[in-house]
């Protein structure tokens, strides 16, 4: 269930067959050879079938929206629509018929830059203004990390990438007068891109995820808060076990519009203002430290959630693919999407076997409105 087939066909529709248990770095490497990329996951280990049916954030979403505005084709119209968010609540996805794209002559423009976590400040200003820009530059993005890997200080990372290949964009002059220790920049393949920068696997991971307006009030809030929870995160886990990180990645208005909108995410009506997608991910190895980076992890994002609605600055929508078991992504799908779910997902599988049968995932039987 992991191949992927390149349709070249006669009436100029170019489009790609994947199966949901190939990986992203093996996929679009396998489309460099036509010259040809599809909108999907931003590291080569991320998985076809989680990403695309959880929406599906990608590089290339300011110009096209998700991964799953570029699914051409399901059987089914009704399932076409709720398998664009919905996750995996109606039945098994076998192929994925994706539409292909010209790639940039030479490849994406971009690498990750690293920086002394000194400069947080100033990485965060250029990213708050990044965002507020992005509509007038949507080939241009940023994911900002702060991390920490069990040694040493904590540093950011920066992954900037311009998907039509041009080295010097507006978005990104802030950048050449903040210090790098390391600047890896350069025009890339897709495929070569994502597959550089693949995180290694074999730790336990808790994931919990927000999004909040782009403000940089929030903004200054969220590495203060980093850093009281990392002096107690090292307090109860072992340096070489622990890592945590917090990522930051854009949101803004204009990505409502992009793509096909026909899609359940919601975002056409839930995103009012220019936000930031925040996800923080503790890194841990045994089940005892799992538990203890859980209940740290919820009490970092309660406190910042909590921030960013006092000051009005909260934004309902949650990302699928990064919120915690603990959270309820679809709910903010909006009360017609979730509806809509429900029906599909009683039309399609009237006895439950999805909601009852399956572990894992989030249930649309599950959604308190």
């Amino acid at each position: 269930m992991n191949a992927t087939t390149y349709k070249n066909c006669s009436n100029e529709k170019v489009t790609a067959s994947i199966q949901p248990g190939a990986r992203w770095g093996s996929v679009c490497k396998e489309f460099e050879k036509y010259g040809q990329y599809v909108i999907g996951g931003r590291e080569g280990n991320v998985g076809v079938g989680g990403l695309t049916l959880g929406g599906g954030a990608s590089f290339h979403t300011g110009t096209r929206g998700f991964a799953c505005d570029d699914v051409k084709n399901y059987e089914n119209p009704n399932l076409f629509k709720a398998l664009k968010g919905g996750s995996s609540n109606f039945g098994i996805v076998t192929p994925f018929d994706m539409q292909t794209l010209p790639a940039a002559p030479g490849g994406l423009y971009g690498g990750l830059l690293f920086m002394s976590y000194d400069q947080k400040q100033a990485v965060m200003e250029q990213f708050v203004r990044l965002v507020e820009i992005n509509e007038d530059h949507p080939e241009d993005t940023e994911v900002v990390t702060f991390t920490y890997s069990g040694e040493g200080p904590p540093m950011i990372a920066i992954n900037a990438i311009n998907t039509a290949g041009i080295a010097n964009s507006t978005s990104f002059a802030p950048l050449a007068g903040l210090p790098a220790i390391i600047d890896d920049r350069k025009r890339k393949p897709y495929g070569t891109l994502i597959t550089d920068y693949a995180t290694a696997g074999g730790k336990r991971n808790v994931w919990f995820s927000l999004c909040f307006h782009n403000d940089i009030d929030i903004m200054t809030k969220m590495p203060e808060l980093y850093d009281e929870f990392l002096v107690q995160l090292q307090a109860l886990i072992p340096s070489p076990d622990l890592g945590l990180s917090v990522v930051s990645q854009p949101l803004p208005k204009h990505f409502a519009t992009k793509g096909s909108g026909n899609n359940v995410l919601g975002l056409d009506t839930s995103l009012t203002h220019n936000s930031i997608v925040w996800l923080v991910q503790a890194q841990n190895r045994t089940g005892e430290q799992e538990a203890l980076a859980h209940a740290k992890l919820a009490a970092m994002t309660a406190k910042l959630e909590a921030y960013a609605e006092a000051n009005g600055k909260a934004t309902a929508w949650r990302y699928l693919n990064y919120v915690n078991p603990a959270q309820d992504p679809i709910s903010t799908y909006g009360e017609e999407n979730v509806r809509f779910l429900e029906e599909v997902a009683a039309k399609y599988d009237p006895t439950g076997v999805f909601q009852t049968r399956i572990p894992g995932g989030f249930k649309i039987s599950k959604v308190v409105l």
